[in-house]
């Protein structure tokens, strides 16, 4: 008789157990199937210990895993309890699932899979224990593999943490005063190297000149001298107008020359006095275009030489514009954009179709050795004045041009 031809469907015998069917024979090895999903196919991952797996599985897996919080050194086989893959493992077929944490973990080097992959592969060359010929052969490939793993890595540089503007440090600075992180645009460092921002230096700074003990300026941390002249610039930046003509005022006779009474030129009222007569004297000559030295030297100031004149040269020999008090050599070794914003002298920025660039002429660029930074409203020179005579009452009627970003 004729043997009946085998179906698709499997039959069952009838104790439950499948009958071979034609597609597999009896006889035959079963198909692998991947250890993560169970379903056949290409396999073409083999973990460390033996099950295969597909690579998108394995993947998937990970990259779950790593964003649920797990360690990608405590990544098992699921197969295997106990059975970790590795990280160099991981690296070495799924890069991709690793970046979530690859910029936090410092365990992530492709010089370690490199050199971990060659490893396997001598490993796995052969099951029999290599003699010692065969393990200083093993030795030096090993060494070349670094070495070319070494010479294929580009230089790896470190990212901070925090963005950085700082010139002194390469990571990112706190204030030696508040320890608030510190940048560029709000600090300043003195010559001992330590730190501040701009206001917490000009509140300690102030702070002495105020209990003026005659040992001059010093560090708030270190109390390390701080000589004037040489740091005049950041004196000037941190200190209120009238605290820094208060510290120049205050070292006047120190460094007064003796004069011959028929040179020495006429001296304005004293107004450490505090005089009715004298402050009623240095309004009068406000208005009649009078202007205060920024420099606070013992003359306090002087006169225009016209009415038209737009520097006024101070008896000290300090020359500086009469509506903002800038120095004439910042202003001739760049343009108008170096006047206040309030100053009737200021050209605005957009006038000017050239970048704003660094002069050796000018002697703030100079001493900071790059472009000094656009001059803001200080409130000169009704603010100086309003410390001179010690009242709050505001000085002078000339109409101001207003800041830029006030404008209609």
């Amino acid at each position: 008789m004729r043997a009946p031809e085998p179906t698709d469907d499997a039959e069952m015998k009838s104790d439950g157990t499948d009958v071979a069917t034609a597609d597999e024979p009896e006889g035959e090895e079963p198909t692998e199937k991947c250890v993560i999903c169970n379903k056949p196919g290409d396999l073409g991952v083999r973990f460390p210990c033996g099950c295969p797996s597909h690579k998108k599985c394995l993947e998937s897996s990970v990259e779950n895993g790593v964003r649920n919080g797990q360690a990608p050194a405590e990544i098992e086989c699921p197969e295997h309890t106990g059975r970790r893959l590795g990280v160099s493992f991981l690296e070495s077929t799924v890069p991709a699932a690793l970046e979530p944490v690859r910029s936090v973990w410092s365990g992530f080097s492709s010089r370690v899979a490199a050199v971990a992959a060659a490893a396997n592969s001598n490993s796995n060359a052969g099951t029999v224990k290599p003699g010692p010929k065969a393990v200083r052969s093993g030795d030096r490939v090993d060494v070349a593999a670094k070495s070319e793993a070494h010479k294929a890595e580009p230089a790896r540089t470190v990212t901070p943490s925090a963005p950085v503007n700082a010139p002194w440090s390469a990571r990112a600075a706190r204030c030696d005063a508040c320890r608030d992180p510190l940048l560029t645009a709000q600090g300043l460092r003195l010559p001992c190297r330590h730190r501040f921002h701009r206001h917490c230096l000009g509140q300690a700074l102030t702070r002495q000149i105020s209990h003026d003990r005659g040992d001059g300026l010093q560090c708030p941390v270190c109390r390390e001298s701080v000589a004037i002249e040489a740091n005049d610039a950041l004196l000037k930046s941190c200190l209120d107008p009238g605290v820094y003509y208060k510290l120049h005022s205050s070292r006047a006779p120190q460094r007064a020359v003796a004069e011959p009474a028929s040179s020495r030129p006429s001296r304005s009222p004293d107004t450490a006095r505090g005089s009715a007569e004298d402050k009623h004297a240095l309004r009068q000559k406000f208005q009649h275009g009078w202007r205060p030295c920024p420099k606070g030297c013992r003359f306090l100031g002087n006169f225009p030489s016209s009415s038209d004149a737009e520097f006024i040269t101070c008896s000290c020999g300090y020359r500086y514009c009469r509506g903002c008090g800038v120095d004439e050599n910042i202003i001739a070794a760049h343009d108008g954009r170096w006047h206040k914003p309030s100053c009737s002298y200021f050209k605005h920025y957009s006038s000017f179709k050239a970048a704003p660039r660094a002069s050796s002429k000018c002697p703030q660029c100079t001493e900071l050795h790059h472009r000094c930074p656009f001059p803001m409203n200080d409130g000169y020179p009704d603010r100086l004045m309003r410390s001179l005579l010690n009242d709050d009452a505001r000085l002078g009627t000339e109409a101001r041009r207003p800041a830029p970003w006030a404008r209609n």
